[in-house]
């Protein structure tokens, strides 16, 4: 990558490009390996620089978060996934609505995160205690995924 905003653009594309990686070895049933980010310039915008301190000096945690594994996923499931994403968007698909679509408890985590974002946007931002709402709508970790 020639260039990369630390604080949105380098975030978004680790994400984007990693979870791109665990879908396509879900298809191959391959494992999925190390993924590498490679910079050539990396900055943060100065209307960022309070919100990427503020990023940068929150505690860290004694182990890193564990997240759930991508289940084998087909075209299909991805084209209902996108279909629900289109619904949320559009405020069309309520929370209770989302939960009872026939995925993968993944997929439906995905979504709830997607939901998330599109209504409650407060509850996203940096130093936000989402986990914890998370929990409150019925969404707990575990080995399989986080439902």
């Amino acid at each position: 990558m020639r260039a990369n905003d630390a604080y949105i653009g380098f975030l978004s594309d680790v994400f984007h490009f990693t979870f791109l990686q665990e879908y396509i070895a879900r298809r191959l049933a391959v494992r999925v390996d190390r993924y590498y980010h490679h910079v050539g310039s990396i900055h943060i915008y100065e209307p960022d620089l309070d919100r990427a301190r503020a990023l940068a000096n929150e505690p860290v945690g004694e182990a890193p978060p564990s997240y759930p594994i991508m289940p084998f996923t087909t075209p299909q499931m991805i084209a209902e996934v996108l279909e629900a994403e289109g619904a949320i968007r559009s405020r069309a698909l309520a929370l209770e609505d989302v939960l009872c679509l026939a995925l993968p408890d993944y997929w439906l985590n995905v979504l709830v995160l997607f939901w998330l974002h599109a209504h409650k946007p407060r509850v996203l931002r940096p130093g936000a205690r989402w986990r914890r709402f998370i929990r409150c709508i019925g969404i707990s970790s575990t080995n399989d995924g986080w439902r």
